[in-house]
């Protein structure tokens, strides 16, 4: 297997995990849709750059009431002690929030979690735990 075969069934794999919670939230009375939930296939920074695939990405959009979550399947942390900022994929990121999507409030005010991909039936129920507390 070559680096761009083993990239693709990882990304399969990422997408199928991120199918599976979407079923799972949508299961407790969640609202998620499977459209959307990823980066760009053609993302270039403004023209700044050549054609990148972002579609790795993956996130989770999902209501509840007047509740927004966004689930993050790679986010982002500041370590507390050095300040540099740290991309963590296969982590589970969660912000709660209501009204209109700010991706600036989301990248400050993400809760890092302790779960990673593949989810397990216990990360599920931590994972809506959280989501009921925040």
């Amino acid at each position: 297997m070559n680096f761009i075969e083993a990239k693709a069934i990882y990304k399969q794999a990422r997408e199928e995990e991120r199918r599976k919670l979407i079923d799972v939230l949508n299961h407790h009375e969640y609202k998620a849709t499977y459209r959307g939930g990823r980066g760009r296939k053609d993302y270039t920074s403004g023209s700044k750059m050549k054609p990148y695939d972002l579609s790795n990405f993956m996130y989770i959009e999902a209501t509840k009431g007047n509740t927004n979550y966004f689930i993050s399947l790679q986010p982002f942390d500041t370590d507390p002690n050095s300040f540099n900022r740290h991309f963590l994929p296969d982590r589970i990121g969660l912000c709660k929030y209501t009204g209109r999507y700010d991706p600036d409030y989301i990248y400050t005010n993400i809760t890092v979690l302790n779960i990673d991909l593949p989810l397990s039936d216990s990360d599920y129920a931590i994972l809506l735990a959280e989501m009921e507390k925040q």
